[in-house]
């Protein structure tokens, strides 16, 4: 796509890190990011020959919290236990796709299960689309009087995003005469 323009971003970070006793650490911070003229792969008509075109695509904000704690419990002169535990806290949000988007939403990908992953105006980025079950008003599921088997919905469903909000990890280290 010769229309492509760099992918802009504005970001403000806050952070704290600290050691105490040459024994514990910390490091904490919280960010806020805007970015505008994203680079995405959109679907097309196959029939072009390509499946897929690179467009610049609105903007999107990221806020969250990024957190690292390492202590080392036990120190000796021939063994050394270091442990540390690192989480993070993301939230994004899709806040307009572009003047050439016709739609609040576009498609970005298939999905394993016969979905799509795309990006929705107002959403977080990535949901998650889908076919589920026919359901009535009541919530109840709908069979084929038939055959006696489950109706698919009318429109794909949203399962959400793809992103996870919460990651973390743990990690241990021993350490014996070197």
């Amino acid at each position: 796509n010769s229309n492509l323009k760099p992918m802009q971003v504005t970001e403000r970070e806050v952070g704290l890190e600290l050691t105490l006793f040459n024994n514990l650490r910390f490091e904490g911070s919280y960010y806020h990011k805007l970015s505008a003229d994203q680079i995405l792969s959109a679907q097309v008509s196959d029939a072009s020959g390509y499946t897929t075109r690179l467009i610049n695509v609105g903007e999107s904000e990221n806020q969250g919290v990024e957190v690292f704690v390492s202590l080392a419990p036990v120190r000796t002169d021939n063994f050394v236990w270091n442990t540390s535990a690192n989480f993070s806290y993301n939230t994004s949000k899709v806040l307009s796709l572009g003047e050439n988007v016709d739609d609040t939403f576009i498609t970005v990908g298939n999905a394993e299960f016969h979905g799509e992953l795309r990006q929705v105006v107002g959403k977080p980025m990535a949901q998650l689309y889908g076919w589920g079950w026919l359901r009535d008003d009541q919530g109840n599921q709908v069979f084929d009087p038939n055959s006696g088997l489950p109706l698919r919905s009318d429109e794909q469903l949203n399962f959400g995003t793809a992103l996870p909000i919460w990651v973390g990890g743990f990690t241990n280290t021993l350490r014996y005469k070197n």
